[in-house]
């Protein structure tokens, strides 16, 4: 071959590998289905243009889950391992150990049950750690499950089924079909019960629903996020992030009112479908409620807990949580810090997790199961008291004279 077609061959060689290298550069990248799916939100996480970081804190969160009762405490954590402490136990620290099978922890007044790949299964209040438990009939890994006062109940593709979390208890099992597809489910403490889906909100009196009879919508013109049924009646979350409240639910009331004063007609009597009043708390992304006192977690960059209600007074800051008939209930900010990645309550008594600060403090009646009983009431207050600490490998439980 000669020196000018070596050269010719040469270049046209070079010109096909320069090509190839342009197709690979512009080429759009190709995902697998696997792919694609990691990359989707993770269920959980707040998808916010305004607060890219919310869901990264919720994601990194070494807390997967917190349940409350109104004497105990439990926390998935994301090494695999459930801790719980509280009035169950005689106040010790216990875990289950990782157990790779296990993804939920529910804890109601009698029982702890562990939702896993074989269903729900509960231990009593003073039964040991290791016990196996009793299955809850009617109740899969698949249900989206919640646990409130002494029932756990789930939706279960297109039927509620709620179950008692202990048999001691002689409370029936029962079912209906679920009034929306693909609802979310929450079991309120006062003997109510609501599910939430496409856009709207239905409630029942817990335990007491026969053929769907008592199955009530409310909030009928309101879009629906979320709802909250608490001792003083329910409150929702819309889609853009505001909260609204049954007009009761929505006051603050003197602090000396006795449970027996908010636990009136509005808890037994028909469910209120009327209008509902504003709540002046920020935008919020989650929503729940107990016994006299309602929370909301604020969806910006700050992620603080803000609660009203009558057994809120003394988790405010001073000057939180007044109170007008016409505008309803002034929420204030708990004096907790921020970065609330979780919370929960029990009746009275509210826990919740700061990422920031990886500390677990809670409010109300648990305190006295804890050895904190000075600080059960109005003693607490506004920061709570610290509970437990999370680290990477576990939880450890804070004692009282570390606690503030």
């Amino acid at each position: 071959m000669s020196s000018d077609a070596s050269r010719s061959h040469h270049g046209d060689q070079v010109a096909r590998l320069v090509s190839a290298l342009a197709l690979l550069i512009v080429a759009p990248s190709c995902s697998t289905p696997e792919d694609r799916v990691a990359d989707e939100p993770r269920r959980g996480e707040i998808e916010s243009p305004e607060t890219p970081g919310a869901s990264r804190a919720v994601e990194a969160s070494r807390v997967v889950s917190l349940s409350v009762s109104p004497g105990q405490v439990c926390v998935r954590h994301r090494a695999g391992a459930t801790w719980c402490v509280g009035s169950h136990r005689a106040g010790a620290l216990w875990t289950t150990g990782p157990r790779a099978d296990d993804r939920d922890v529910l804890t109601t007044r009698d029982a702890t049950c562990l939702v896993g790949e074989a269903g729900v299964r509960c231990v009593g209040r003073d039964g040991p750690a290791s016990s196996p438990g009793v299955a809850l009939e009617g109740l899969t890994r698949r249900c989206e499950l919640r646990g409130g006062g002494d029932w756990i109940c789930g939706v279960c593709e297109d039927e509620v089924r709620c179950v008692p979390s202990s048999l001691e208890l002689g409370l029936r099992p029962y079912a209906f079909s679920a009034p929306v597809p693909g609802a979310s489910i929450i079991v309120g403490d006062a003997h109510q019960s609501c599910v939430s889906g496409n856009a709207s909100a239905w409630c029942w009196r817990t335990g007491h629903v026969q053929a769907q009879q008592g199955v009530t919508r409310v909030a009928e013109s309101h879009r629906v996020e979320q709802v909250a049924p608490g001792s003083l009646g329910y409150c929702v979350l819309d889609t853009e992030g505001a909260v609204w409240c049954v007009p009761r639910s929505a006051r603050t009331l003197p602090p000396q009112a006795h449970l027996t004063d908010w636990m009136s007609a509005e808890s037994r009597g028909p469910i209120h479908t009327g209008a509902l009043v504003r709540v002046e708390v920020p935008p919020a992304t989650e929503l729940r409620a107990g016994a006299g006192i309602y929370c909301a977690l604020s969806g910006d960059a700050a992620r603080q807990l803000w609660c009203w209600g009558p057994n809120a007074s003394s988790h405010h800051r001073e000057g939180g949580g007044a109170s007008g008939e016409a505008r309803g209930a002034a929420g204030a900010p708990l004096a907790f810090g921020s970065d609330v990645t979780a919370f929960d309550l029990g009746a009275a008594t509210l826990c919740a997790y700061s990422e920031a600060s990886s500390e677990i403090r809670c409010w109300g009646p648990i305190l006295a199961a804890l050895g904190r009983a000075r600080y059960s009431s109005d003693g607490a207050g506004p920061r709570g008291v610290v509970v437990a600490r999370v680290t990477d490998r576990g939880v450890e439980l804070v004692q009282p004279h570390e606690s503030q």
